[in-house]
């Protein structure tokens, strides 16, 4: 049986309610901290870019989408035209080059980096960190979030690590 996200049909039907979820209580998927509207958002490792359209949906300045995938990109890039979301763009790359992505695009800081599921695919988490905290605008806001196999005891270690590495 095929996955029903694998197809755009699919997405919209998923992002239909989600959207709707997300208009009706904001934060309930993103964060009860940080408030989106109005800001700059990057949705790095975004796939096919249903948290882009959750953030865009929030009333962002702009949400932009950074991942790896082609096939991602692209049905992002058609899920935002199919909700008619002007303030997305969508970028193909990887984290490591994330500056210079972003410098290609005019943008040197964004006020909120989401980051779901992702950080331990990336060459050098460290080094994606620091990224991180190069673009954040002063101020700006990081939800990241992991796959994490083990319970417990080896999350609590990788948390214990970032934090370590973020001084």
């Amino acid at each position: 049986v095929p996955h029903p996200h694998r197809s755009l049909e699919g997405l919209i039907e998923f992002l239909d309610s989600e959207l709707e979820k997300t208009l009706m209580d904001p934060y309930s998927r993103l964060g009860r901290r940080f408030s989106p509207e109005g800001k700059v958002v990057l949705d790095a490792a975004c796939g096919c870019g249903t948290k882009s359209m959750q953030l865009a949906n929030m009333g962002t300045k702009l949400t932009i989408g950074v991942d790896g995938s082609q096939s991602g990109i692209k049905m992002a890039t058609a899920l935002a035209k199919h909700y008619e979301f002007e303030n997305t763009k969508f970028i193909l790359g990887f984290l490591e080059d994330l500056e210079e992505l972003l410098a290609k695009e005019g943008i040197d800081h964004v006020d909120y980096i989401h980051n779901i599921g992702n950080i331990h695919h990336v060459s050098d988490w460290k080094q994606v960190l620091g990224i991180f905290y190069r673009v954040l605008a002063p101020g700006g806001y990081t939800f990241i979030s992991w796959v994490e196999p083990s319970v417990r005891w080896s999350s609590f270690n990788i948390k214990n690590k970032i934090s370590y590495a973020l001084g």
